[in-house]
């Protein structure tokens, strides 16, 4: 759990549409008052959704396999946005959006998807805001934490999604990490959400996908997280991505992976951050 902090860990049956058993990191059961007066629910009633269609038997490839990251920003420019990720969507097979909103589900629900969206706080009489993963392949329940530290302007938490995705052939399930994290608090709480996260990684036995946006504007930020996540206990390695922006806040790291490429899709511009695309085969030593 996270260290300092109050998170509790309370699990819902029958959350999910499928009937999976989804587990939420939640925050005390009474918004602090100055969330009541922003009109902020911190953590919405059945925080976490996800697709009703029948798991398909399609488990993931053990090679040419693509995933997609990106901060959606609210889908804000709408029409322009869902243009862009119908283009995009042929370029992956997993997506990790955060600052995702319900409007994620007709989409998802269009491309024929698995997806599964949680969300850390809802504007109230407006939209939720959280986290989604959409994968063509099963996923396997889904595990969404919420950080008990709320940031300094807007008051609001953070979010994360886990979930687990079959391998063909293979007993083993690779790890998709859905990371928002913390933005304008201090070092330390930032600090305490990688680490919670990381510590999921540790007792994983199986190939892993940690990505986000991970708010790295500072250079301490980013060494934080490169220290834990490169803890040989986690394992993990950033996947080496250029980009014209100088600020980079969104990042890919893996384990048990081979064969991998990423790049940003800098000509896009319908959220104020670039989508990723990451090419990847699964490494056998991992199945």
């Amino acid at each position: 759990m996270l260290t300092g902090s109050a998170l509790s860990l309370a699990c819902f049956a029958g959350v999910s549409a499928r009937g999976s058993v989804v587990c939420v990191a939640s925050v005390s059961k009474r918004p602090p008052l100055h969330h009541r007066l922003l009109k902020y629910n911190l953590l919405p009633e059945n925080p976490v959704s996800s697709s009703n269609i029948p798991q398909s038997h399609v488990r993931l490839k053990r090679k040419n396999n693509s995933l997609m990251v990106w901060n959606i920003q609210k889908i804000t420019k709408g029409i322009k946005w869902t243009t862009d990720f119908l283009n995009l969507s042929h370029f992956a097979d997993l997506f990790l959006l955060q600052e995702a909103t319900e409007a994620i589900v007709p989409v998802a629900e269009h491309l024929g998807v698995h997806w599964t969206f949680g969300a850390s706080w809802e504007q109230r009489g407006k939209h939720r805001t959280g986290v989604a993963t959409l994968s063509r392949s099963q996923q396997k329940n889904g595990e969404f934490h919420v950080t008990d530290q709320v940031e300094k302007v807007f008051r609001t938490p953070k979010s994360s999604m886990i979930t687990w995705h079959p391998i063909e052939n293979s007993r083993k399930t690779l790890m998709a990490v859905n990371l928002h994290a913390l933005n304008i608090t201090g070092l330390k709480p930032f600090e305490e959400q990688i680490r919670h996260l990381a510590n999921k990684v540790k007792y994983h036995d199986g190939p892993v996908i940690f990505a986000g946006d991970m708010n790295t504007w500072s250079a301490q930020r980013l060494h934080v997280a490169l220290s834990i996540l490169g803890e040989p206990s986690v394992g993990l390695q950033q996947v080496p991505m250029s980009s014209s922006r100088r600020l980079v806040l969104d990042h890919v790291f893996v384990r048990g992976l081979t064969n991998v490429s990423g790049y940003f899709l800098e000509t896009i511009r319908s959220s104020d951050h670039l989508p990723i695309i990451v090419t990847y085969d699964i490494d056998p030593r991992y199945l």
